[in-house]
């Protein structure tokens, strides 16, 4: 489901670029505010969205109102994701401690942001080349691609290393 809901947002966040509606960029709000409550690590994919919405308004009308209309189902997925947290385990304590137990996990790929890389791509066992050898033919194609739509080869390029590397 991560990859549909990322191929909706794409979506509908190309359709707003071209038409400005609301509908657009509340689809695909909402479809980024459910990747988030489908796995919270999946936060981090909301930046570069978020980076190529705000690109985008600096030729439009209205920038404060759609800010307003992407960030609203954002905000309610991460009270809802908080709220299920705390039902789960009671109090604020646990979330803290997780939060520094993430920090130090933070400073270790600080350190090393190429420690899981290798895995997640030819590992026989999770292996993302392994499972799609399709996928290697993305280095052929990639700079027809990026020649022709620069930013949003930049745009996926900064996803999948988003998901490469945290």
């Amino acid at each position: 489901p991560t990859i549909f809901f990322i191929l909706v947002s794409f979506y509908f966040i190309k359709k707003f670029q071209k038409d400005n509606s609301k509908k657009s960029i509340t689809i695909c709000s909402i479809s980024l505010a459910i990747l988030f409550l489908i796995r919270p690590d999946n936060g981090l994919i909301i930046v570069p969205f978020f980076i190529m919405f705000i690109y985008d308004l600096r030729k439009k009308y209205r920038k404060i109102q759609n800010i307003i209309i992407f960030l609203i189902p954002l905000i309610i997925s991460y009270f809802i994701t908080k709220t299920i947290d705390v039902l789960n385990f009671g109090n604020d304590y646990w979330l803290k401690s997780s939060m520094a137990t993430q920090m130090s996990t933070v400073s270790e790929f600080l350190i090393n942001p190429f420690t899981g890389t290798y895995g997640l791509l030819f590992s026989p066992g999770f292996g993302l080349f392994i499972y799609a050898p399709i996928l290697f033919t993305i280095f052929l194609g990639y700079s027809k691609f990026f020649s022709e739509n620069k930013k949003d080869a930049i745009f996926f390029i900064s996803v999948i290393s988003t998901v490469l590397f945290f």
